[in-house]
């Protein structure tokens, strides 16, 4: 109940009983049986109840007078003739069933085949392919098709018979009606009830029907609503004032019950119509504003007419190029043009555009301060009606950062293919840690060719010997993910051993987990062999000096460290592990008397480059005195 619900003066006439539909019968004829089947299944989901006949005697064997169609659509083109159609209406008419829409769809555009079907009675004529839309348009205005919400009819007047009656008769016709007796209330009741049309008595004591459409017009809200007026004036001046102050259409009392159901459906379904493509023209406007908003936000916007002149440009724009609006508008894009293109590249883009197809790329731009940007752009062309660019929209991603990376990356895939190191990368996320990827000097090393590495573990380089100490270590490296190194003994494709230098890297992807291994190689199989022969001669030498009584050491004179060979200690009296190595012990051992010979030595060996050769006497811990030979 609205607020007016318990005023005398608002009347609710009842709906028609469920039940009562009055659904309307199509006829189709078309010989093209999968067209016909199409035009059923689209006319019954819109409420129809459709007869489909595939050839004219099946619709001349059907009883048209008893059960007359709502409307018949019907082909042109038939074996018979392409003017069979033409003289079946003729002939229906001559039968006098002339009261039904006759809807052609035919695939002849000509004029004289239009022109000859209006003139056989036609209500319209569809080309083929049928649009579905422009199909149910038609049929719902020759037809008056229910429409699944009743149209609101608001019925004002003061006589309370003529409104019931008029009321009862849009009711029973599937609308939903209110009635008021005064007009002066109608803005409040439209306040409740979304009326669609307004049939308006003429003549009303309180306010005129004329007068009522003046006001409402007043109103943007009500303004739109469709006004028909009912009348008992027959003077066609009255008739064309009352029309001029916002009414529709008017119907003279007595109403025909058809006239005035026919002439209310026609309004309502055209304001509605209208109302549902303002609703649409503003749910698209307001969505293009949004998609307009988000593509500003997120991309660099700039659109050119014709000669390529900037027509607009967006505050991104003007951010990456660092030129203001009114700097862009009215130049050529060649304002932020780089010499990082070709011409040809340029003369392509040209091309492409200029006959309307769209160019994709990524073009590197010149800033207002003379650094390089890169964008990738997509420029698309707006056609006018025959086909021809006018206007051109740019749409832009800064990927400057990308391209930077880019450089970076390539870099660093230069310094690994061109490194001595080998370098090898395995998949963590895979069983049994593949490789993924393996640098040349990787290939050389081994022997092995990236494709013969690529996808296999790196135990394939150990042989048989897969209980190394180095691979202990190796395998604890993998299995903590933490990074380290140690050294294996591999062997090469051809068999061949090396040492194998390893240092194992772990790396993380965003989310912190681990995703790969780095393994960086170098064969150290040469210098694994100096020190060991390095060891073995020094081994030789210690053996030696025991053997010959001899000891060897090394001054450092601006340090005073002094490294001895295991020997000395013993030849000055002491255990190998009390001999102190300092220049300072050493000369404390040398007998007081002897002291002054061994330092004119030395001076004589380090400025003037005087062999040093000299005998000299030692004081042992227990007080023996040694003679010493000294040479160096």
């Amino acid at each position: 109940m609205n607020k007016h619900g318990n005023n005398p003066n608002y009347v609710f006439v009842p709906q028609l009983p469920e039940g009562r539909t009055g659904i309307p019968r199509i006829m189709v004829v078309d010989d093209d049986q999968e067209q016909g089947d199409w035009l059923r299944s689209v006319l019954e989901k819109a409420g129809c109840r459709v007869d489909v006949f595939h050839e004219f005697a099946a619709l001349s064997a059907a009883n048209l007078i008893s059960g007359p169609p709502a409307a018949v659509i019907m082909a042109t083109m038939f074996p018979e003739g392409d003017d069979t159609a033409v003289r079946v209406i003729a002939k229906l008419k001559e039968q006098n069933l002339n009261g039904f829409p006759v809807i052609f769809i035919s695939a002849r555009q000509e004029l004289a085949a239009k022109l000859a079907a209006y003139r056989s009675g036609a209500t319209c004529c569809l080309t083929k392919p049928v649009d579905v839309d422009a199909l149910l348009r038609v049929v719902g205005d020759s037809v008056a098709l229910p429409p699944k919400e009743p149209f609101h009819v608001l019925l004002v007047d003061d006589n309370p018979d003529q409104s019931a009656a008029h009321g009862l008769i849009l009711s029973q016709a599937g609308m939903t009606v209110q009635v008021a007796d005064n007009p002066l209330l109608v803005p409040d009741m439209l306040e409740d009830f979304a009326a669609e049309v307004l049939v308006v008595d003429m003549v009303m004591p309180e306010c005129t029907g004329p007068e009522l459409a003046v006001i409402l017009r007043d109103d943007r809200r009500y303004a739109q609503i469709p006004v028909v007026y009912l009348s008992s004036e027959i003077t066609v001046s009255k008739q064309l004032l009352a029309l001029n102050h916002g009414g529709e259409q008017l119907l003279n009392k007595p109403v025909d019950p058809r006239h005035l159901v026919a002439a209310v459906s026609m309004h309502a379904r055209r304001f509605r119509q209208a109302k549902e493509q303002s609703e649409s023209l503003r749910t698209a406007l307001y969505e293009r504003e949004r998609h307009q908003l988000a593509l500003d936000a997120h991309a660099i916007v700039s659109a050119a007419d014709i000669d390529g002149i900037i027509i607009y440009v967006n505050d991104k724009f003007c951010e990456i190029s660092g030129y203001s609006r009114m700097e862009l508008l009215g130049q050529n894009h060649r304002i932020v043009k780089s010499a990082e293109h070709p011409a040809e590249f340029f003369a392509d883009m040209w091309r492409t555009i200029s006959r309307g197809n769209i160019w994709n790329g990524e073009v590197c731009n010149l800033d207002k301060d003379g650094k390089l940007y890169w964008v990738k752009t997509s420029i698309v062309p707006f056609l006018d009606s025959t086909g021809r660019p006018y206007q051109y929209v740019s749409i832009r991603t800064d990927i400057t950062h990308i391209k930077q990376a880019e450089l970076r990356l390539r870099l660093f895939e230069r310094a690994i293919e061109a490194s001595a190191s080998g370098i090898s990368m395995a998949d963590a996320n895979q069983p049994d840690l593949p490789l993924i990827y393996v640098n040349p000097a990787f290939e050389r090393m081994t022997g092995y060719s990236r494709n013969e590495a690529l996808g296999r573990n790196c135990r394939f380089l150990h042989g048989k010997e897969n209980d190394q100490p180095g691979l202990d270590d190796i395998r604890a490296l993998l299995r903590e993910g933490r990074a380290g190194e140690a050294l294996i003994h591999n062997y090469r494709k051809d068999g061949t051993p090396f040492w194998n230098d390893l240092r194992i890297a772990p790396v993380h992807d965003e989310r912190g987990q681990l995703s790969h291994f780095i393994g960086i190689s170098d064969d150290v199989t040469e210098r694994r062999e100096a020190g060991d022969a390095l060891r073995k001669s020094e081994e030789r030498l210690r053996r030696s000096q025991l053997y010959a009584n001899i000891g060897t050491w090394d001054w450092n004179i601006q340090t005073g460290e002094l490294i001895c060979s295991e020997r000395i200690g013993a030849l000055f009296g002491y255990p190998e592990s009390e001999q102190e190595g300092s220049y300072k012990s050493y000369f404390n051992n040398v007998h007081p008397d002897d002291r002054q010979l061994l330092t004119d030595a030395i001076d004589a060996c380090v400025q003037q480059g005087a062999e040093f050769n000299i005998e000299l006497r030692c004081v042992w811990p227990d007080g023996t005195v040694r003679w010493l030979l000294e040479r160096g």
